[in-house]
């Protein structure tokens, strides 16, 4: 469970999910201190440390807008801004990043579904490698770019040239898992997957 907020930080908190829910993307630490009225980054710096360590946002410290919601859809109160989403193809041919492997199709998915880090784009999934996961061949995932993961988070990646779901291990994770192959480096990762919709077929019975 998160520890409780207070004041200061839920008004924080709240500002960061509305930038990310009416903009799509998430506040930089200079926009937090006007927002504000901080004279120092600190404070900023500061506040969204303890949002991280009460549980409420992730970092990614290197990034300008670095900010993720640890539960998206706490931004799901007055959402409704669609976000404009390529649909990436596969195989990709060589390409390295999402503008070369870029579709002609597009998608407009809620902002509220993004963390906000990242431009998002969208895949089907090729295979069931990962369906103990609850990801399915067919769905259709949903990311953000990115360069690294952490542990525990599923990635998209070119393998071959083709664009694959792997989940990066886990400390916790009671047996190895499929791994990110040594022979394709952080250039090969196209980002985080998010959320992953899903079309209803109907029921099998037997």
């Amino acid at each position: 469970m998160r520890k409780p907020l207070t004041k200061r930080q839920l008004a924080i908190y709240e500002y960061i999910a509305a930038q990310i829910r009416q903009r799509g993307i998430p506040p930089t630490i200079r926009e937090i201190c006007d927002q504000f009225g901080m004279r120092s980054s600190n404070g900023a710096r500061e506040a969204l440390a303890a949002l991280a360590r009460k549980g409420y946002i992730n970092r990614r410290e290197r990034l300008s807008r670095g900010i993720e919601l640890a539960n998206p859809f706490d931004s799901l109160e007055c959402s409704g801004t669609p976000i404009r989403v390529p649909l990436l193809r596969n195989p990709v041919n060589g390409a390295r990043c999402i503008d070369e492997a870029t579709g002609e199709k597009v998608l407009f998915i809620d902002s509220s579904f993004l963390p906000g880090t990242g431009r998002a784009f969208a895949l089907l999934v090729p295979d069931g490698s990962l369906a103990k996961y609850g990801i399915r061949k067919g769905d259709l995932a949903i990311a953000t770019e990115c360069h690294e993961g952490q542990p525990g988070e599923i990635l998209i990646t070119a393998i071959d040239s083709r664009l694959v779901l792997v989940r990066v291990p886990a400390t916790s994770d009671p047996e190895p898992s499929q791994q990110v192959p040594e022979s394709h480096g952080v250039s090969s990762v196209f980002g985080k997957v998010n959320c992953v919709v899903r079309r209803f077929t109907g029921v099998e019975t037997g």
